[in-house]
C-alpha cells in the first residue's frame, strides 16, 4: 500500500526539523541524522501495514525538549527570520550537490573510481534508488554525495511552507515582512528551476507528472511574487530589496527563456545592471556547509574535470573560466583539479549579470551578441570575437555559455535545450566498465511515484 499523505508530509517535517535545530542549536546532531535516517525510510519504502504507518508516525512525530517542534516554528511569527535564513541555507546546499552531480551527467566531471558516482558519469543514472541511484535518495552533504532529489524537493517545499507562512501573517506580527517573502519566493523560485532543468519530468505535493515547461511556469510565478514583494519593501530596507529583486530577475528571465518566452526573459534581462552578483554561500565547520565542487574534485580527488576541460582556450590563450591544473593519475586515469572554487568557503554565483546578458545575445543574435561576447572576453583578457554568421553567432553564444557557467549548474539543461550530442555518445565505452548510457536528464525516482497516487 502507499502511505497517505501525513506520512508523505512527515518526511518534509524530519528535514524541516533538522535545519531548525542546526540553526538553534549543536545540540541535536544525532537527531539530526537519526531523523534523516527516518525520512530516507519514509520517502524509500511503501508501509505495508496501517499498523506499521502509525508506529513510523508516532515516532517521527515525537519532538525533545531541547527542540523546537514544527508547528511552533509555523505558527510563531517571531520565527519568521530564522525560518527565511533557513530556506537560504537548506537551498545552497542542494545547490552544492545540484552542480556536482549534473556535472557528472553533463560531462564537466568524470568520477576516479568513486562508484556511486557511476550511474551518473556514464549516463544512466537509475531511479530506483539504491548505491548506483544516490541521486534519487540521498540527502545533501559534500562527502561524495550525489543526492539531488531529496535535497531540492525539500529546499523546494520548505521554501513554499516559509512563504505561506509569511502571507499569512502581517506587518505588524513580522518586521519586513515583504522583504522576508521575496526572499523566500525567490529561493522557491530557483528550486523549481533546478527541478526542472535536472529532472526529465517532476511532480510536486504528491500531484500529477509535471513536463519541465510546467515547472518552469510555476518558478515564473515565485519569480514574480519576489518581484512584487520586493518592490513593497521600505525604503530603510531598500539595499536588500533590490538585491532580491534582481535575483529575481535573473531566475525569472530564466524560467521565462526556459518556456521560450523570449521578449519576457530579455525584458527581465535587460533591467539587470551591470556588475549584479547573487552568491550561494559557503564556508567552513560542516559537511553541509562546504563547496562540494572543491571537496570532490581538489580534496579528496573522487572527481576529476571531463576531458573537454582539460585545456579550454581562446585563439590560443587559456581561458580563466575554466582552468585545469593536471595532477598525478589515479587509477591509471588523468586527474585534474580545478582553480575556480580554490577552498571549502568558496562560494557559487547563482544570480549574475553575465548570464542576463547571455540570455539577451541567445534571444537578440547578431551584432548585439557579438557585442556581449566581446564583453566577456575583454573582462577575462581574450581576443574579440567576430562573425555575421547567424549560426556561428548563436553556436558561440552556447559555447560562452559552456565556458562563463562551467561548474554553475547550467550545463545539464543547455544539452537539452539546445540539443547537443552526448560526448561520450551512447553504447560507447564507458572507462569503468559497460557502455555509457542515453540519459541527458535525471527521469523521477521511483521513490515518488511509489507514494504518489497520480502513477
Amino acid at each position: 500500500m502507499r502511505p497517505d499523505d501525513r506520512t508523505v508530509g512527515m518526511a518534509h517535517r524530519a528535514t524541516l526539523g533538522s535545519w531548525g535545530v542546526t540553526l538553534m542549536s549543536n545540540s541535536t546532531a544525532t537527531l539530526k541524522r537519526f531523523r534523516r535516517h527516518l525520512q530516507t525510510l519514509v520517502l524509500g519504502a511503501a508501509l505495508t501495514t496501517s499498523a506499521c504507518k502509525s508506529t513510523f508516525d508516532d515516532i517521527i512525530a515525537v519532538d525533545p525538549q531541547d527542540r523546537v517542534s514544527e508547528p511552533a516554528l509555523f505558527d510563531d511569527p517571531a520565527q519568521a527570520a530564522l525560518l527565511t535564513s533557513s530556506v537560504q541555507a537548506q537551498f545552497e546546499c542542494a545547490l552544492g550537490t545540484y552542480i556536482l552531480s549534473t556535472g557528472l551527467l553533463a560531462n564537466e566531471l568524470n568520477s576516479l573510481g568513486a562508484t556511486q558516482m557511476f550511474s551518473l558519469d556514464s549516463h544512466q543514472p537509475d531511479p530506483a534508488g539504491g548505491f548506483s541511484g544516490q541521486y534519487a535518495v540521498t540527502d545533501c552533504t559534500s562527502n561524495g554525495s550525489v543526492g539531488v532529489y531529496v535535497p531540492l524537493s525539500s529546499a523546494r517545499w520548505f521554501a513554499d511552507k516559509v512563504l505561506a507562512a509569511l502571507e499569512g501573517w502581517t506587518d505588524t506580527e513580522v518586521a519586513n515582512r515583504n522583504l522576508l517573502i521575496a526572499t523566500a519566493a525567490a529561493y522557491s523560485g530557483y528550486s523549481h528551476i533546478l527541478l526542472g532543468e535536472g529532472f526529465c519530468s517532476m511532480a510536486l505535493d504528491g500531484g500529477p507528472e509535471l513536463t519541465p515547461a510546467q515547472v518552469f511556469a510555476i518558478a515564473e510565478g515565485k519569480f514574480t511574487k519576489a518581484l512584487t514583494a520586493a518592490q513593497a519593501v521600505p525604503a530603510a530596507s531598500a539595499a536588500a530589496a533590490t538585491d532580491i529583486a534582481n535575483m529575481a530577475r535573473v531566475g525569472r528571465a530564466r524560467a521565462r527563456i526556459n518556456q521560450a518566452k523570449t521578449a519576457d526573459a530579455v525584458a527581465d534581462a535587460q533591467a539587470v545592471p551591470a556588475g549584479y552578483l547573487r552568491n550561494a554561500t559557503r564556508g567552513t565547520g560542516s559537511t553541509l556547509r562546504e563547496n562540494q565542487i572543491f571537496t570532490n574534485v581538489n580534496r579528496t580527488g573522487v572527481a576529476t574535470l571531463g576531458p573537454n576541460y582539460y585545456d579550454v582556450r581562446w585563439n590560443g590563450k587559456p581561458d580563466p573560466r575554466v582552468t585545469a591544473v593536471p595532477q598525478a593519475p589515479v587509477l591509471t586515469q588523468p586527474r585534474y583539479t580545478q582553480t575556480k572554487y580554490p577552498a571549502e568557503a568558496s562560494p557559487f554565483a547563482l544570480a549574475t549579470y553575465a548570464e542576463a546578458q547571455l540570455i539577451i545575445a541567445e534571444v537578440q543574435g547578431g551584432q548585439a551578441a557579438v557585442d556581449i561576447i566581446n564583453a566577456l572576453h575583454t573582462a577575462n583578457g581574450l581576443d574579440p570575437f567576430s562573425s555575421s554568421d547567424p549560426t556561428e553567432i548563436r553556436n558561440q553564444v552556447i559555447e560562452e555559455r559552456r565556458r562563463q557557467f562551467f561548474l554553475d549548474g547550467h550545463r545539464v539543461w543547455d544539452r537539452i535545450r539546445f540539443n547537443l550530442p552526448l560526448d561520450p555518445a551512447a553504447g560507447s565505452p564507458y572507462r569503468w566498465g559497460g557502455n555509457h548510457g542515453s540519459a541527458k536528464c535525471l527521469p523521477l525516482p521511483n521513490v515518488e511515484k511509489n507514494n504518489n497516487q497520480n502513477f
